[in-house]
């Protein structure tokens, strides 16, 4: 005890709030690296988050851009059984909805895909391009070239096999 009190009367008042001031700034400096840290982190989810959103919205607009296009070629071919005569035009929608299909999966697999699984995203990837090269692309073929019964063999066995494998893989990356 006496120690301690001879070691508070030889302090200077100077040296006291020199000690103070020391240890205010070294506190200082640990909440702000800690704060700058925090906000680093904050930044980097915010993004991931973004990313993530975009990835949806392309998982999405494929999906709308599917039945699209599966719903044009099924009211053009209905079209071309009631009238044979009927031109490729009646085609041309449904070709915009396959290439917008098309170019949804392209911008999927160059997208980033953070804090997603990548044996997810692979087999989400393989299986809408299985369902756009197997199934829609030979649907649409079939279609245009006024082949109905590949058209409607493609349309009730194939394509649905693809689609619900496709929208499976999709409900597991979003779950």
């Amino acid at each position: 005890e006496r120690h301690i009190v001879q070691f508070l009367k030889n302090i200077t008042i100077r040296a006291a709030l020199l000690t103070i001031l020391g240890i205010f700034c070294v506190m200082w400096a640990g909440v702000s690296l800690y704060t700058v840290s925090s906000l680093d982190t904050l930044t980097q989810n915010t993004k991931n988050s973004t990313e993530l959103v975009n990835n949806m919205a392309l998982i999405n607009k494929g999906n709308d851009q599917y039945f699209r296009t599966v719903t044009r070629l099924s009211r053009a071919v209905a079209q071309l059984q009631a009238d044979p005569s009927k031109g490729p035009e009646i085609f041309d929608t449904a070709k915009q909805s396959l290439d917008g299909l098309t170019q949804a999966l392209a911008s999927f697999k160059t997208a980033p895909h953070p804090g997603l699984e990548e044996a997810a995203v692979q087999e989400l990837s393989t299986n809408w391009d299985n369902l756009i090269t197997q199934g829609v692309t030979p649907l649409f073929a079939a279609a245009s070239s006024k082949d109905i019964g590949t058209y409607n063999q493609l349309a009730n066995s194939t394509v649905p096999a693809l689609s619900r494998s496709s929208g499976a893989s999709s409900e597991t990356l979003s779950g």
